[in-house]
């Protein structure tokens, strides 16, 4: 591969995580202010209700609903405040990151190559704030409220659990539950089959009955019906003549 392409396509890599990262910092950010807002929400209510009980609510107690009503309706997100705090301070240092790990990264193959576009950061200012108005402007719309949270999370956990469940080999429950009755099923035909060699090799007929009260005297439990399949699977498989 050309060596420019091949530096423009881990550019490319590092520009997406950067925008990555500021998109899970931001709604780590908003998930948590949420969570604090449910709180502090509640506790006006209850005050709210105290007040609103009293039978005689002086001017005094009806200022301090109308206080409590207003306080409860702009504890919200504070956009504005985020937004500060991501331009200011966190942006600049995954910015700054990210840089780092692709200069680290680039080195690797091509140890002369100079950065100097933008100095010690990953990208220009201005693609960073437009970076930041981009995540912010789908947060306000998707995922301002708990409900909203839960379903991208919801969402997100389906989306993992499908993209990794062949590289890490995870089951869904009906297939668990084929592995297990599966294994299951083994493990009793093999001691059943266990039992019928032993009949066997004393010289007795193989029955129903008889395994049957073999496997009650050892404190195992198989209905007629099944050991009957698993005699019949055996005899099948040449494992057993009865």
């Amino acid at each position: 591969m050309d060596l420019l392409k091949k530096i423009n396509i881990e550019y490319s890599q590092y520009k997406r995580l950067l925008y990555k990262k500021l998109t899970t910092y931001t709604m780590i950010s908003i998930k948590n202010k949420v969570k604090s807002n449910k709180v502090i929400k509640d506790n006006f209510v209850v005050k709210i209700n105290e007040l609103v009980e009293i039978e005689n609510p002086t001017l005094k107690d009806k200022q301090t609903i109308k206080n409590y009503a207003y306080m409860y309706k702009n504890t919200k997100v504070d956009w504005i405040g985020l937004e500060l705090a991501l331009i200011n301070k966190m942006a600049l240092q995954l910015n700054n990151e990210m840089y780092l790990l692709y200069v680290q990264s680039v080195k690797k193959f091509h140890s002369n190559y100079e950065f100097t576009l933008y100095g010690e950061n990953l990208i220009s200012n201005d693609l960073l704030k437009k970076y930041i108005s981009k995540i912010l402007k789908w947060c306000k719309k998707n995922y301002n409220r708990m409900s909203q949270i839960k379903k991208i999370e919801k969402l997100y956990n389906q989306k993992y659990y499908l993209d990794h469940k062949v590289e890490k080999g995870i089951k869904t429950r009906d297939e668990v539950n084929k592995i297990n009755g599966a294994k299951r099923h083994q493990d009793s035909k093999t001691l059943v089959l266990k039992y019928a060699l032993d009949l066997v090799a004393q010289s007795e007929k193989i029955t129903i009955k008889t395994i049957k009260n073999i496997l009650e005297q050892n404190n195992e439990k198989l209905g007629n019906t099944q050991i009957s399949i698993y005699l019949r699977e055996l005899k099948n498989e040449g494992l057993i003549d009865e």
